[in-house]
């Protein structure tokens, strides 16, 4: 009954019958009420329905209008969805493996594989692949891939035929024991045979325990790469941030340095004008004696009548008294 009240809300809405209040019909995606693995693209109770893995029914509501609004909003913002979703489907998965791992102990107990089973198993998934393949060409409408595939599918089934009838030939001479020709689903964890017919192989490739812990594995992968990614990109900007961080500390440290250097550069320029300074004033000084002694060599010898030539009417000018 809650499987189908949620289908029914999943494809008409909340407010069916009219009955319920408009902030229903207009539900955030945010409400406890909507399933947030189901916006995160992968609800796990929908996997396993009326199989012996039923998880039960999903009682919170399924709305793709909902599913669009936080697709638009979710870059945006974190609002761990994801994270939750991954750690349910990491414990499913974690779950098979066991599993898987406890099947294999039993048939390594009974007997080592041999090589023709694994091919024979896995030929079979190869036919599988190529009906697949054929279909949707056909449907494409590229009937030259399609007849590719089913030829791919003939020479397949050929081989797979033979290799069967090669293992019959050792189970009739008592070669190997039927758990001999077992092999564990590496997806699921079913036991499998290579003397399952065809469609029985098919039924469970294409049965809901296996498809859904394929979903599982294939979105659990999905979420871990963006996982990655993000950290990747977290790592970046913080190293970026430390850079930046790192040049302003240089900056800072580099300031007093470079206050220090422009003083001792302006007290440096301001040394070297005052010993220019000083050097002009020296040879001003130097200029102001040797015209000193010019002009007192001039007066020495400039007209004395008798010894200095100096002219009559200034005698006083030679410096000889005895011209006086």
């Amino acid at each position: 009954m809650d499987a189908q009240r949620a289908l029914l809300d999943s494809l008409m809405g909340l407010n069916r019958d009219g009955d319920r209040p408009d902030d229903d019909a207009t539900m955030d995606f945010r409400h406890p009420r909507v399933c947030k693995p189901y916006l995160c693209g992968l609800c796990p109770r929908e996997l396993f329905q009326n199989t012996r893995l039923d998880l039960g029914t999903c009682k919170s509501l399924h709305l793709p209008t909902l599913r669009s609004a936080y697709e638009e909003q979710k870059s945006a913002l974190d609002f761990g969805y994801e994270r939750e979703l991954s750690n349910e489907l990491s414990r499913l998965l974690a779950d098979v493996e066991k599993k898987i791992a406890r099947a294999q102990r039993r048939l390594a107990e009974d007997g080592e594989d041999n090589q023709t089973r694994t091919q024979i198993l896995q030929l079979t998934q190869d036919m599988q692949d190529a009906a697949v393949q054929a279909e949707k060409a056909t449907k494409d409408g590229d009937p030259d891939r399609s007849l590719r595939m089913m030829e791919k599918m003939e020479i397949l089934k050929r081989k797979r035929r033979e290799l069967l009838t090669q293992s019959n030939a050792g189970v009739s001479n008592g070669v190997d024991n039927v758990n001999q020709k077992l092999r564990v689903c590496d997806v699921c964890g079913a036991f499998l045979s290579i003397f399952d017919s065809e469609r029985r192989l098919a039924d469970h490739f294409g049965g809901k325990v296996h498809v859904g812990y394929v979903q599982i594995r294939r979105k659990l992968k999905e979420l871990m790469e963006k996982k990655n990614e993000e950290k990747t990109e977290e790592k970046q900007e913080k190293e970026v941030k430390r850079r930046q961080a790192r040049s302003r500390s240089r900056r800072r440290e580099e300031r007093p340095r470079n206050r220090r250097e422009e003083r001792d550069r302006d007290e440096d320029r301001e040394r070297r004008r005052e010993r220019d300074r000083s050097r002009s004033r020296s040879r001003g000084r130097d200029r102001e004696r040797r015209s000193s002694r010019h002009r007192r060599r001039s007066r020495v010898y400039v007209g004395c009548s008798t010894r200095c030539n100096a002219p009559p009417s200034n005698p006083r000018t030679c410096i000889y008294t005895s011209c006086e």
